[in-house]
């Protein structure tokens, strides 16, 4: 009986070496990235360059801007109210952030790259839409999970520029502007885990709503030309703004690369002097990290289930 009880543990214990073999094997990364960026934003009128201040009375309006992130149960959150001048928020991370505000993160557009599990959000916006001015505006999101953090990451920051007005003259409008796009969602692990997952979301849109009307004109870029415009025509329309890339697949990515293109658009109607409208653009990124306890804590679960099996049979035998 005593050579049994030994064997018996003896498979316990490689059973536990097994087990620990799998949880120093079983690691998962989880990226999800995204950056938009808007430059050289401008308002034009049918005839005569560049929407002015003397073309219109200006109302009100300004540029905002906001960033969150979340990791587990920690958060960080950023907002500029609407101001006149330019919006550089500071950076909202959580988790292993570089320094954290002021840290090497802060308006870093481009990938962090690989390392401890953290999310970040930052956004920037300057200029205006109105002559001499142009508007330039980007947000960026990023979540990792990395190693054997699990739970859940996000990241999610906007920007908002527009303004108030009376038209004074009878003119159509085309607003242009040039932009370039990263989008990145990965699964480095080669194991199949369920509820494991990495998705990143990016929006753009354009409206020009009239006062006590609605909504005239809604433009949002999706890499095709006239075919999610209202209210209007597209000239350009060189890449989706508007898109979403997910990963569940492990060993995988669903990335655009990055894409840089041009864009315009002109109202199908004429301003009617007197009239109040308002113009806005607005621009969103949201990156999502989702990772579950892996196989390896499973196994060490069972470990434990075998050591409690043993222990049982022991003391039936030392009862017999």
């Amino acid at each position: 009986m005593k050579t049994n009880l030994k064997q018996s543990l003896m498979a316990t214990a490689a059973a536990g070496v097994l087990a620990l073999g799998m949880a120093a094997e079983a690691k998962a990364d989880v990226l999800a990235f995204g950056r938009q960026e808007i430059t050289g934003a401008i308002v034009t009128k049918g005839v005569g360059g560049q929407l002015a201040p003397a073309d219109i009375v200006v109302l009100g309006g300004g540029n905002s801007g906001n960033t969150s992130a979340t990791l587990n149960a920690g958060a960080d959150n950023e907002n500029s109210g609407t101001v006149t001048g330019s919006v550089i928020l500071p950076l909202s991370c959580v988790g292993a952030c570089a320094g954290g505000k002021g840290g090497a993160y802060e308006d870093l557009f481009t990938p962090a790259g690989g390392g401890p599990s953290f999310s970040r959000a930052d956004a920037a916006l300057s200029g205006s839409l109105l002559a001499p001015s142009s508007v330039s505006a980007s947000v960026v999101g990023e979540t990792r999970l990395s190693g054997d953090n699990t739970g859940t990451s996000s990241a999610n920051t906007g920007t908002t520029t527009g303004f108030t007005f009376v038209a004074l003259a009878a003119t159509t409008l085309t607003l242009s502007f040039s932009a370039t796009l990263d989008l990145r969602a990965d699964l480095t692990t080669a194991e199949l885990l369920p509820g494991q997952s990495a998705s990143v979301t990016s929006t753009f849109q354009v409206s020009l709503s009239e006062d006590g009307v609605g909504q005239l004109f809604l433009w949002k870029p999706d890499g095709s030309v006239n075919a999610n415009i209202v209210g209007g025509t597209e000239g350009l329309d060189d890449v989706n703004l508007n898109d979403l890339r997910e990963q569940v697949i492990p060993g995988g990515s669903n990335n655009t690369g990055t894409l840089a293109g041009s864009f315009s658009a002109t109202t199908s109607f004429s301003l009617v002097p007197g009239r109040t409208y308002t113009l806005q653009i607005a621009q969103t990124m949201a990156t999502n990290a989702t990772s579950i306890p892996e196989p390896a804590s499973l196994a060490l679960l069972g470990v434990g289930l075998l050591g409690l099996g043993v222990m049982r049979r022991r003391r039936m035998i030392e009862a017999a």
